[in-house]
């Protein structure tokens, strides 16, 4: 497909071997790689305070963000646990290990090459010698996975990376509402872990590695500029909780607080879950879980689409649930689609059997103003969050297509 995380293409091979459903099979595997994360952050990062860990294990319950993408089923959390494995390998003297870990994880997402040129240069600075050794290493265990994509595809890059970077760049406010105020609680974590990086970052070798591979995974982002979406900056997030957390202690700690002589803290983190518990019972399962993706496991789970073309934009939900063919118009899996400058012109290219698109008058406009779409497509359904059945009637000339979960779909007519 060319995805953007080969490798963790290739782990959800695992649950078809026992017959689970991959959704729900990579919620329990988030779960472990958060486990696994929670043990790296108290062992070697907090140096087994308890209090902080109490403090970072809160934090870490009741930030929407971690929630939702640990529930989402990406990537980013064995990611974010390889990435901080690594960083324990290194620190402790199983340097190859960790630059053979890192080298491999890049296959998950991209950003690793981030923390393998932040601890080369902290092996040159600690040693004043090129390290050779790790990077042939390296540059090894890439170029043979690397070679292999560019025999099949064409390209050592994943096409979703390609395509991505064809964006235009993203304003500067943007970019740091994106990766720093993404959510409401942002606004608590982020001045607490700056505080936390100016007091802590020298003091332990761990926290340094980390906050430096922090602030240069964001940096790229920053230089970049392209459109991030919140697993992107998951391990940014993490990291962020870390420093929150030791700053919450030094500053109770200037304020002659003892944390570790209150026994009510060991539950803060229980108040999380009963907080979510409520939210869950006040507000039921999400419209996009109940009408989108409900809806689309109601209507193709007995369907054979295996011969079928789906054209779509949102292609994850409909691709996991029809069991077809996907072109997808964003062109992160098509590489084919980047011949043709619009989607109409993809369209009438491939004419496919369906149209899975998002409700929105340019897509609908495009469909009932063109002569031959509208002669050859005839609407089925709407996938909308609120339940909505009908299409909008009202067509806004200067609008343009936005990403929202709320999609309509059209079959090629015998």
């Amino acid at each position: 497909m060319g995805t953007t995380a080969p490798l963790f293409a290739i782990l959800s091979i695992i649950p078809l071997f026992f017959s689970i459903a991959a959704a729900k099979f990579f919620v329990v595997f988030n779960l472990l790689c958060d486990l696994g994360t929670l043990y790296l952050v108290y062992r070697f990062f907090l140096s087994g305070s308890k209090t902080t860990l109490i403090i970072f294990s809160t934090f870490f319950a009741f930030d929407p963000i971690v929630n939702r993408i640990s529930v989402g089923g990406m990537e980013a959390n064995l990611f974010l646990f390889l990435s901080l494995l690594g960083i324990v390998l290194y620190l402790n003297q199983k340097k190859g290990l960790a630059f053979g870990l890192l080298s491999l994880i890049y296959f998950l997402r991209p950003e690793a090459l981030i923390l393998l040129f932040v601890m080369g240069c902290y092996e040159i600075a600690k040693t004043k010698r090129i390290p050779w050794k790790y990077i042939i290493l390296s540059f090894i265990l890439l170029a043979i996975p690397l070679y292999i994509i560019y025999i099949y595809y064409g390209q050592v890059l994943p096409q979703s990376v390609i395509a991505k970077s064809a964006t235009g760049r993203n304003p500067i406010s943007n970019l740091v509402n994106s990766i720093f105020f993404r959510h409401p609680f942002n606004y608590l974590i982020f001045p607490l872990a700056v505080y936390g990086i100016i007091k802590r970052l020298p003091t332990k070798q761990y926290l340094l590695v980390a906050g430096i591979w922090m602030i240069c995974y964001a940096g790229a982002y920053f230089l970049r500029g392209p459109l991030i979406w919140t697993w992107y900056i998951y391990s940014v997030e993490v990291v962020q909780l870390i420093f929150a957390s030791m700053a919450i202690v030094d500053i109770a700690a200037t304020l002659r607080l003892d944390l570790s002589r209150y026994r009510w803290l060991m539950a803060l983190p229980l108040f999380s879950v009963f907080g979510w518990i409520i939210i869950l019972y006040k507000t039921g399962r999400s419209g996009i879980e109940v009408n989108v993706y409900g809806g689309l496991k109601k209507d193709f789970e007995r369907m054979d689409n295996r011969n079928k073309i789906f054209f779509a934009d949102d292609i994850g939900a409909l691709g996991y649930y029809s069991g077809g063919y996907i072109y997808d118009n964003q062109m992160l899996v098509t590489p084919q689609a980047s011949k043709f400058k619009n989607a109409h012109d993809r369209i009438i290219s491939i004419l496919p059997d369906y149209l899975y698109l998002y409700t929105d008058s340019v897509y609908l406009g495009m469909i009932r103003k063109d002569s031959v779409l509208s002669k050859k497509y005839t609407f089925l359904k709407r996938y909308a969050p609120d339940g909505e059945k009908d299409l909008p009637a009202v067509f806004d000339k200067n609008a343009v297509i936005v990403y929202k979960q709320d999609y309509m779909l059209f079959k090629k007519n015998n």
